[in-house]
Formats: C-alpha cells, structure tokens, sequence
C-alpha cells in the first residue's frame, strides 16, 4: 500500500473560487494526493451539529469562507483535470450532503465533530476522523474508517505513534510548524498523513498560519512520501 498525502487548506480560500483552484494548483504541483478545504453554508449554533465554547470568535472567518454548491463543483472539476482528490471537513448537514452530491469518496471528520456528525449521510464512504478531542472509550467508530492521530493544539510537536501489530493502523493528521513530524511518520511506515498548507501569502491561512507548510515544504513531505515508498 502506497502511502498519501493530504494537503489541508482548511480557509485559505476565504470564499474566493479563483483562490480555492490556486490552491489546488500548487497543492497538485507539489504532488499531494489531496487538498481538502472547510466548507461552510451558513454557520450558527443551530446549524452547526458541533458547535463549541469559543466558536463566536471564529464564526466570522466562516461566513467570509462560505462558497456555494456550484462553486464547490468546479473546484472539483479543476481537481480532476489536474488529478489530485477534493475533500472536505463539514460541519452542517447541509454540507455534508454536498459532498454526496459531488461523489466525494472520502470523508474527512474533523476532531472537534467526530462524536457528533451525521454518519447516516455517508454510510457507504470511506472516513478519516480525528481523534484529538475524542474522549478515550467516548466514541463507537463508524464502518469504513481510519483513525487519524492529531493533537487539538496549535502548534503540537507531538510525532504519530506508530500502532501495534495487532491494531488497526492508524494516519497522522499533523499539526507541527514544519514538515519533519509528518516526514517522521512516513519514515515509520505511516500512510496516510495530514499537513496544513497555504500559498504566498501565508495570511490566507488564517489562524491555521501558525502550522501550514509552504507549497516548497508540502513538496518536500511529497518527496519523502515517494522515497520511502520505494524502500
């Protein structure tokens, strides 16, 4: 099993389709296997099915974030023609249910969700989900899904864990400020990885600034990714 990178773009695009396909660009150049994006409709505590302590001062970048079903589509389009995967972290059903439109084959469940999203919606896909804010035995998991290691914590220098034998092997969804840990992970045998990334200007980033690669560091961790696949 080879292993795959996914470039987590998270805001960036701030509701710009023409930057959402400049990061898909430079994520494909680099040679990620995916970009996955945070979708929004319209977020509020009655729409959001985990909405936290906190969020009203993050709620703003959201709106600002929003972009429509069809704009969403031919972010997917572009994707396809440059052959790297979409993906996208929901937060509303309404979402959600964009991704089932769209065919998006994997799922991606961010921590802050993963006890309460609508996995009804996405029976028949595959799911990665996060498990930086999971209590240790608070969560049944879902058929067809992958653990993703991750600590809820900006910046988090904690490396993947490699798993035992005898589990099920888990990604490493990475929020270090460098590309080393999720380097680490691949040099460990890990398959899947997750890293933050944004393009000139970093500012697109937002408050994931702190811990996105640049589209040179994200290039570098593809590099890593196809050498010690060929070990």
């Amino acid at each position: 099993m080879k292993a795959a990178v996914i470039a987590e773009a998270g805001t960036a695009h701030l509701g710009d389709l023409g930057r959402a396909k400049h990061l898909a660009t430079y994520a494909a150049w680099a040679g990620a296997d995916a970009i996955k994006f945070q979708w929004f409709s319209y977020p509020t505590p009655d729409t959001m099915f985990c909405w936290l302590k906190g969020d009203e001062a993050r709620v703003d970048r959201w709106h600002k974030s929003r972009m429509p079903f069809d704009y969403w589509r031919r972010v997917k389009d572009h994707c396809d023609e440059l052959g790297i995967r979409l993906m996208a972290s929901c937060f509303e059903d309404t979402t959600v249910r964009w991704q089932v439109r769209l065919g998006l084959p994997v799922v991606k469940v961010a921590s802050r969700a993963a006890g309460r999203y609508p996995y009804r919606l996405v029976q028949d896909k595959y799911k990665l989900i996060s498990d930086g804010m999971i209590p240790r035995h608070g969560m049944i998991w879902p058929s067809n899904s992958v653990r993703m290691q991750c600590t809820a914590q900006y910046p988090a220098e904690v490396p993947w864990m490699n798993h035992p034998p005898c589990m099920a092997p888990t990604g490493y969804s990475s929020h270090s400020k460098g590309p080393f840990l999720a380097i680490d992970a691949l040099a460990l045998g890990c398959k899947l990885v997750e890293v933050h990334f944004c393009c000139a200007p970093m500012a697109w980033a937002g408050p994931d600034e702190p811990v996105s690669l640049t589209a040179d560091e994200l290039k570098f961790v593809c590099e890593a990714r196809d050498y010690y696949d060929d070990k």
